[in-house]
């Protein structure tokens, strides 16, 4: 798509454009069967990625795992020269923890030949994603490399809930200690922070610490969320896939 994309930018004349100076974007419409409410401080999907928007950095590394990550990013507004990682291809779940890795080997080699400040590397996973390759948090504190994880403990596979039945067992995964995790990786405390944030309040307070947003070290954040939540755009197409599939079955 980059080269499809490429072309018709070279193609476009901006002066036959017509564009209103502000283009204002609506509250998209769900369906009475989608609405889910939670309690006022809960951390939502429709809160957590509007408000990524005004965190981020210029020059931001940011990964997306494949699922409620990469949908919900779609309401982030990126600022200048964030760079977006995520494969969607294959759905291949568990793929951006270990890319994380490489990324944040690359940003250190850039920063230190380019003498520049080296660029944040920040990753939004799932716990269902993040159980599958949890083995490279132990190749990043071997390496000491900065790194920014937000694991979203959502119970398990909820984007599988969404299609197949919310309480069907088999999205269920074992609950780890997920905060835990880099110690058990032998991360030690002068480079390794562990946070574990339950409410809105507590995840402004975290986003609003100078230390965290620095990114030096690893700093793993344990971020509870609900298994029923999901972004607006994956609840309609993981309930179009729900049906169509019931279609089959009949």
């Amino acid at each position: 798509m980059r080269g499809v994309i490429g072309t018709l930018i070279s193609k476009l004349d901006p002066s036959k454009l017509h564009l209103d100076p502000i283009i204002r974007a609506e509250k998209r419409s769900v369906p009475d069967e989608l609405q889910v409410s939670f309690p006022t401080d809960a951390i939502t999907q429709e809160y957590l990625w509007p408000r990524l928007s005004s965190w981020l950095k210029p020059h931001d590394i940011l990964l997306t795992e494949t699922g409620t990550s990469y949908l919900g990013v779609w309401d982030t507004k990126f600022p200048s020269d964030v760079i977006a990682i995520s494969q969607t291809l294959w759905g291949s779940i568990g793929y951006t923890l270990p890319a994380a890795q490489g990324a944040a080997m690359a940003a250190r080699e850039i920063a230190a030949e380019t003498k520049t400040h080296q660029h944040r590397v920040i990753l939004f996973e799932g716990d269902g994603s993040f159980q599958l390759t949890v083995q490279s948090i132990g190749t990043m504190i071997a390496h000491k490399l900065d790194i920014i994880i937000f694991l979203i403990n959502n119970s398990g596979y909820t984007i599988e809930r969404w299609v197949h039945g919310m309480e069907a067992s088999y999205n269920d995964i074992p609950n780890w200690r997920y905060a835990e995790v880099p110690r058990t990786f032998g991360g030690g405390e002068e480079k390794t922070r562990s946070y574990k944030v339950d409410t809105k309040t507590e995840l402004e307070a975290l986003l609003a610490n100078e230390a965290f947003q620095a990114g030096e070290g690893m700093q793993f954040v344990e971020m509870r969320m609900a298994k029923e939540d999901a972004p607006e755009t994956l609840k309609m197409v993981c309930t179009a896939a729900a049906r169509a599939n019931a279609s089959k079955e009949v």
